[in-house]
């Protein structure tokens, strides 16, 4: 792989990566996960980006500086989501 790569992995992969060897850069690993809206949806998943982890992000540090309008901001809260 070079850099600027991505690599998908199907959910039930086993994987791993070796260590970061480049000097001074950083890797950026993210996941995501997608489920169709009419799926529940646990509630703890919505309070903050990173609910797991206080010291991330809150929504509207994630949010600040978009046009009040924009109407990708809070996007889910207009979906009638199933929470559980």
């Amino acid at each position: 792989m070079k850099s600027g790569d991505v690599l998908f992995f199907h959910n039930l992969t086993i994987h791993r990566s070796v260590r970061n060897r480049s000097k001074n850069q950083i890797r950026l690993a993210a996941s995501f996960r997608y489920q169709p809206r009419r799926d529940q949806v646990r509630s703890e998943c919505m309070i903050a980006p990173h609910y797991l982890d206080p010291e991330q992000l809150s929504w509207d540090e994630v949010y600040d500086g978009w046009e009040a309008d924009d109407p990708l901001r809070y996007y889910w809260k207009k979906w009638n989501l199933n929470f559980i």
